[in-house]
């Protein structure tokens, strides 16, 4: 009985010490995890000064052990596309887009239909490109209430459009390519390689000379 009772309160005070051990790790997680959301917070809140330009050292901030702080990078849109400036246009520049998904790999037929749904997508017109889709196309792919007949939000809500699959094939991280954000044409002090080349047509020795160019003479992009 007593070699039993000793076994059953050790037993019971490992179990107690196990628990009391876990509570501890995850507090102590919690609170890291509070003090690392705190961190990026104050990055983000730094970052959104107007007052603050890239390259700004209190865009770097750590502690005196060196075990906590943020440092931010400003990044610039201007040099994405944004599909809403080359479609709304009089006349729209389709064929640009057109030949950016040309150069990545798709058909004529697919690009003329990738191109002309996403006109349709944000013209308000009832009437269909010929090669694009309205209303009673999205409705019988089952898409009710598309497509809006404004401009995109995002470029996430390009996957939507009826005709854009080959493109998100053909080119999974298509995302980084484009920016509701920038409202203007792609501006070439910002653009990256990918842009230059696909899209204005640079070669990849031509991108890179302009990329060279363009940092000056610390060699550093932004400054």
């Amino acid at each position: 009985m007593v070699l039993w009772t000793i076994a059953l309160l050790t037993g019971t005070a490992l179990l107690l010490a196990g628990i009391i051990n876990g509570w501890i790790v995850e507090e102590t997680r919690a609170g890291k995890l509070f003090r690392a959301r705190q961190q990026a917070l104050s990055g983000v809140a730094v970052a959104m000064n107007p007052g603050v330009l890239p390259g700004d050292p209190l865009l770097q901030s750590k502690s005196k052990d060196g075990e906590e702080g943020y440092a931010v990078v400003i990044k610039d849109e201007s040099g994405l596309i944004n599909p809403n400036h080359f479609l709304s246009r009089v006349p729209d520049r389709r064929d640009l887009l057109k030949r950016l998904f040309s150069a990545w790999g798709l058909d004529i037929n697919q690009s003329d239909e990738a191109a002309d749904g996403l006109f349709d997508w944000q013209s308000p017109a009832p009437f269909r490109s010929l090669h694009g889709a309205k209303k009673p196309e999205y409705e019988a792919a089952g898409l009710s209430g598309m497509p809006p007949g404004a401009p995109f939000v995002s470029p996430e809500e390009m996957t939507l459009v009826i005709g854009f699959g080959p493109v998100m094939k053909a080119k999974p991280d298509h995302r980084s390519f484009f920016t509701t954000y920038f409202n203007g044409p792609v501006n070439v002090l910002r653009a990256p390689k990918s842009i230059l080349t696909d899209f204005l047509g640079l070669t990849p020795p031509q991108a890179d000379a302009w990329i060279t160019l363009r940092a000056g003479k610390d060699g550093i992009e932004g400054t």
